[in-house]
């Protein structure tokens, strides 16, 4: 399995429109972080809301990524708090088809998806 950063073609980002000053998923110019109250600078890096978009004729899709810990709330799972959600198709044409969670009690990603997308 080969694995790409989102940050390199063929990928397409959206939802983080100071990507290329920050050079991270922050969703805020990172320079002036310190201007917000606290609750937003905690907001500024909860991703939801970001997408990734690209074509494959890939049969499988595995995914890899170490999340930046944050405030949790006690009674929240981190199942509602952090993932990533799987869409084919494009326009109107597009249906979830998966999600891949954090391992339990873990700030890591890595699941695979697939038989059949290609399909």
């Amino acid at each position: 399995m080969k694995y790409i950063s989102i940050l390199e073609k063929p990928f397409v980002l959206s939802g983080f429109p100071w990507i290329e000053r920050n050079n991270n998923l922050c969703r805020l110019p990172m320079d002036f972080l310190d201007l917000f109250s606290d609750g937003l600078k905690i907001m500024a890096w909860h991703t939801s809301g970001g997408m990734v978009r690209f074509k494959t004729d890939s049969e499988r899709i595995c995914l890899k990524a170490k999340l930046k810990p944050a405030y949790m709330h006690p009674n929240i799972a981190m199942i509602a708090l952090a993932g990533f959600d799987f869409y084919m198709g494009e326009g109107r044409n597009k249906a979830f088809y998966a999600n891949i969670y954090p391992e339990y009690n873990t700030w890591k990603v890595e699941g695979e998806i697939g038989g059949g997308l290609a399909g």
